[in-house]
């Protein structure tokens, strides 16, 4: 029987990293290098990056 559970977007990348943490960091640095850094700006002065709370996947 297949199980499926709602996760929350936090939630579902620390078990991809828990899972495959290489390979987690390699996409996030290939997404990185491919993004203008015109972006990043516009979504950081935006607000679009602000967490409410940490998110720490288990890690001190």
């Amino acid at each position: 029987m297949l199980r499926l559970e709602a996760q929350s977007p936090d939630g579902f990348l620390c078990n991809v990293f828990d899972l495959d943490s290489d390979g987690f960091v390699e996409v996030l640095r290939e997404q990185a290098a491919m993004a203008p850094a015109k972006e990043a700006v516009r979504l950081l002065a935006g607000g679009a990056l602000h967490r409410r709370e940490p998110v720490s996947c288990g890690f001190q």
